[in-house]
């Protein structure tokens, strides 16, 4: 075999390589990112637990934290397993 066609095959397999490796990263950042999100606080529902909306959807949360925050304001939206929770600073 050739060696300038052994060592653009190479090349084209370390592109490859780190094609994948970038969009693997790419796609692990999109993962943590989607657990803590920037909402828009909406205020305490009837029994006194936050309510976040992110992406036109209303979360109920536990609020961390005790300034007041106006409504439709950024804060952080963190949604775990074990619940979700608002905060801001």
């Amino acid at each position: 075999m050739d060696d300038s066609l052994l060592i653009g095959l190479q090349s084209f397999q370390d592109l490859l390589r780190l094609e994948l490796h970038q969009n693997a990263q790419a796609e692990a950042q999109t993962q943590r990112k989607r657990a803590d999100v920037t909402a828009r606080w909406l205020g305490f529902d009837s029994q006194g637990r936050g309510t976040a909306e992110y992406e036109g959807k209303v979360y109920t949360c536990e609020v961390i934290g005790s300034k007041s925050k106006p409504k439709y304001a950024p804060i952080n939206l963190r949604r775990t397993k074990a619940g979700n929770y608002c905060d801001w600073q």
